[in-house]
């Protein structure tokens, strides 16, 4: 063992440049290599997986689990390089895993979910609502803040001011931040207009809840109505119908006798 040594000791000391040269490229590698690893406080062993979630207002888990999972699941089965399709059935909600294998691209894995999604959407209640889960793992929730009023009595804004704070000015910032894939709103306010009928002054005019709920859907939204040429110049003409007050809901007319 110890001849062994010697002889390769004496084969470096004779190749000196050979030596050197070897071991200026491994530090180099090396530094290359501690430069550009990639390093997480907490590695992220989840699946490479994606989601689905499907919305089906006023059924229950069973009703859940037999119009809305069922078909999903079955619509999943078979897609290439899958390893898992599992599901959770809750009250108005179907969360629909698909794990692929762990060399499967994510965004081509979401492409073949979202067709085979798609094909799938006849077989589901006509209120369900089916979209893909943000292109993250369980790993991927890395922040949460809190958009809170200051103690300045003259800074102090509404629950409803801070809702819009977040949704219309913290969240779009958030969202062009390399790296983040969906940004969401727990608790606050949106702002809305709530209308209480009166069952019996409506029977007393022949007219249901029904009708009210009609006409407020078709009296609260904006549409184009062409455009008017005089003289050279084009003009637009626009119905102005969507709500954006109390006093514009008290405007509405029901039914005319």
């Amino acid at each position: 063992m110890g001849a062994l040594i010697d002889r390769l000791i004496a084969a470096s000391l004779r190749h000196r440049a050979i030596v050197v040269g070897a071991t200026s490229l491994l530090a180099a590698a090396g530094l290359w290599s501690f430069a550009t690893l990639n390093t997480d406080a907490f590695p992220d062993l989840t699946p490479n997986q994606v989601l689905i979630m499907i919305e089906a207002p006023g059924l229950s888990p069973a009703e859940v689990e037999q119009q809305v999972t069922y078909p999903m699941e079955v619509a999943m089965l078979g897609l290439p390089r899958t390893t898992d399709v599992r599901s959770i059935s809750k009250v108005g909600l179907s969360v629909v895993t698909v794990t692929f294998e762990d060399a499967v691209d994510l965004y081509f894995a979401r492409a073949q979910v979202q067709q085979r999604m798609q094909d799938a959407l006849h077989a589901l209640p006509a209120n369900a609502e089916a979209m893909l889960g943000p292109p993250a793992t369980a790993m991927g929730e890395a922040f949460q803040y809190l958009v809170e009023r200051t103690d300045s009595a003259a800074d102090t804004l509404s629950l409803i001011e801070l809702t819009n704070v977040q949704e219309y000015i913290v969240k779009p910032l958030l969202k062009t931040v390399p790296g983040v894939a969906e940004v969401n709103t727990w608790g606050g306010m949106l702002q809305q207009f709530d209308v209480f009928a009166d069952p019996s002054r409506l029977a007393g005019y022949g007219l249901t809840l029904h009708d009210l709920e009609t006409a407020l859907a078709n009296n609260n939204a904006n549409f184009g109505a062409g455009y008017v040429e005089d003289r050279g110049e084009r003009l637009t003409v626009r119905g102005i119908g969507r709500v954006t007050n109390a006093g514009d809901i008290a405007d509405v007319v029901v039914a005319t006798r």
